[in-house]
């Protein structure tokens, strides 16, 4: 199929490309090492693939102890709640999964911080804190994180070349500038598509692998501007 050639093709581009950047890793990741976060978002994401499932029973037990609205008497629409909560919650837990799986080499935002709405934990059987989606109001909890995913997914796919001229004028050897500009151009065509494509989904608030070095690929021309802090 010609999606996966060119699946194939980007992934052996970037193999090429970033041999020479992952050499010299310790000069762009003050954190932890390109290795460390590819270890780490692949972890993370094999594990959310295979028990994504596990919101569904999750978050039915939540909304049973929990209740409905903050009552914790209205145990009957608590578990209904929950219900819903668990088959969209596993959705966007597994697609994350997937993601995180296949894009394990990617580069990521720095974080999800009011980008999507948010898993209640990193992983399905913890406790985690509950979203509440009408906190302060429908618009502000709901609507606006998924406006922000939306914008930044569009915004990452359509700059997502800027990348390379930046990296490029970074300074430092110049092989360094263009193989770390193809892979985040690369990372930022996935992240953009990623998000465009589960926009409507559930996200880690977290993000596991190694960040870009802005939120925004238009943030190296222009004023840096958050999205918003929840």
């Amino acid at each position: 199929m010609p999606w996966r050639s060119l699946l194939y093709t980007i992934i052996i581009l970037c193999v090429i490309f970033l041999a020479p950047t992952l050499a010299g890793a310790e000069e762009f990741s003050a954190n932890e090492s390109v290795f460390d976060g590819m270890k780490s978002k692949l972890g993370r994401g094999l594990v959310n693939t295979f028990t994504g499932w596990l919101e569904f029973p999750y978050q039915i037990a939540k909304g049973f102890r929990n209740g409905f609205m903050g009552k914790e008497d209205n145990k009957l629409f608590g578990v209904a709640l929950g219900g819903i909560k668990g088959l969209a919650y596993g959705v966007g837990r597994t697609a994350s999964g997937l993601s995180d799986t296949l894009f394990f080499w990617a580069a990521d935002p720095s974080d999800n911080i009011y980008v999507g709405i948010p898993l209640d934990a990193e992983y399905a059987w913890e406790e985690g804190v509950s979203y509440d989606m009408f906190k302060p109001d429908f618009t502000e909890a709901t609507i606006r994180p998924l406006v922000n995913k939306l914008f930044r997914g569009a915004g990452n796919t359509l700059f997502g070349f800027t990348e390379v001229p930046r990296q490029m004028g970074k300074g430092g050897a110049w092989d360094m500038g263009i193989s770390k500009g193809l892979w985040f151009w690369v990372s930022r065509e996935i992240s953009g598509i990623v998000d465009l494509a589960t926009v409507a989904c559930a996200n880690p608030e977290y993000t596991a692998g190694t960040a870009f070095d802005e939120d925004m690929p238009w943030e190296v021309f222009f004023e840096k501007k958050s999205l918003g802090g929840r």
